[in-house]
């Protein structure tokens, strides 16, 4: 279930570390600033239990794919 953003996630990564030898400093600040801010209201939203973050249930997974199979 999360392999495909874990995949974006480390090839961004990668890209970024590819890249920073080319940029100046100003540009780096600015990356890792952004980076970090994206960081705050991820966490803040995964300590609360936002709903995003929750797995679903076999129950709920199954009723998906029974409705999934009644539309075919």
């Amino acid at each position: 279930m999360g392999v495909w953003p874990l995949i974006g996630a480390v090839f961004m990564t990668v890209m970024f570390f590819k890249v920073i030898p080319e940029l100046d400093a100003v540009t780096k600040w600015v990356s890792f600033s952004s980076i970090g801010a994206g960081f705050i209201p991820m966490f803040y939203y995964w300590s609360k239990g936002h709903i995003y973050f929750k797995l679903p249930t076999k129950a709920e997974r199954l009723a998906v794919m029974h409705e999934v199979e009644g539309n075919l």
